[in-house]
């Protein structure tokens, strides 16, 4: 049970850093501003970086599986960043 929680909570917790990194991103891209994309860039990376270093600087406080919850943290993390590509993709697209 402690394991499913972790998965979850990890889930939950890389979904909502992913979704926070790319609001900079997507505010980038509608100005078409080449510099301010690579600042962007750089706050996304900022920002998960610190969803995993968070849990794991934390882990003797929390009280679940660490290891777990930060594999599905950079599971979501990674689908969020995938799923943020491809909308760009289909942006351009049209």
């Amino acid at each position: 049970m402690k394991i499913a929680l972790s998965l979850l909570f990890g889930l939950g917790w890389g979904a909502l850093f992913a979704w926070l990194g790319s609001l900079p991103l997507r505010r980038a891209l509608a100005r078409h501003n080449t510099q301010l994309l690579l600042a962007a860039s750089l706050a996304r990376s900022a920002v998960d970086i610190a969803a995993l270093a968070l849990p794991f600087l934390l882990r003797r406080y929390l009280p679940i599986a660490v290891n777990y919850f930060l594999i599905a943290a950079a599971l979501a993390l990674s689908l969020g960043a995938i799923l943020l590509s491809l909308r760009m993709a289909r942006a351009e697209k049209k």
